[in-house]
């Protein structure tokens, strides 16, 4: 679950997810479903609170004991499903209620959506990149790609989740296309120190 601790400390490194804000109650459906999860999947008991994720959960904790998720994709898809379902539920909750929040931080959303669909269709993706290369460089690209994708998505290790929770959330500082040089340069520069922070991340792990 180091994924999961990646993301908080990059939400207390940006001063997110203070009590009672909309990011608090989107990753709190995310915790509240690990936990659940867990004492329905140790027996200790059956409540769900209203967290569809708590069911998922469970059945990823029982399959990971009885070593049926040894396959990267099989694990992957299990893990990310059970935290999209609590996700959707932790922003369901969160939408009801009214809570304010910016359109960078529903940019940012809008990519870990993305980071788990990703997960799901791993294969799917290596070989859209493969297809899309120009041959004969498109067998190297994929490869690289494949690399990337399998250290960003490891879930065991918090460094890759915080470093792409990092990049995600400067390329959610873009707000639709540039019109002006103003405009231009501002997004630039975004992109740039997106791009830099990301290098500099990947290159020190």
């Amino acid at each position: 679950m180091q994924a999961i601790e990646g993301v908080i400390i990059f939400f207390m490194n940006k001063g997110l997810g203070a009590p009672g804000t909309w990011v608090s109650y989107v990753d709190a459906a995310i915790v509240e479903g690990i936990q659940r999860g867990g004492a329905i999947a140790l027996g200790f008991s059956d409540a769900q609170g209203g967290n569809p994720g708590s069911v998922k959960w469970a059945d990823f904790m029982r399959r990971m004991k009885n070593n049926q998720l040894g396959e990267r994709d099989a694990h992957d898809y299990a893990w990310s499903d059970s935290e999209q379902t609590s996700t959707e539920y932790g922003r369901r909750t969160a939408d009801s209620l009214s809570l304010p929040t910016t359109n960078q931080t529903l940019r940012w959303y809008k990519f870990t959506q993305i980071f788990r669909w990703v997960m799901r269709n791993r294969q799917l993706v290596v070989q859209l990149i493969k297809d899309a290369a120009p041959f004969p460089t498109g067998f190297i690209i994929s490869k690289s790609a494949q690399l990337i994708i399998d250290w960003l998505t490891n879930i065991t290790d918090a460094t890759p989740t915080i470093c792409g929770s990092d990049a995600a959330w400067e390329l959610s500082e873009l707000d639709g296309v540039p019109l002006s040089n103003t405009g231009i340069i501002q997004n630039t520069g975004i992109l740039i120190k997106m791009a830099f922070k990301f290098a500099v991340c990947i290159g020190l792990n």
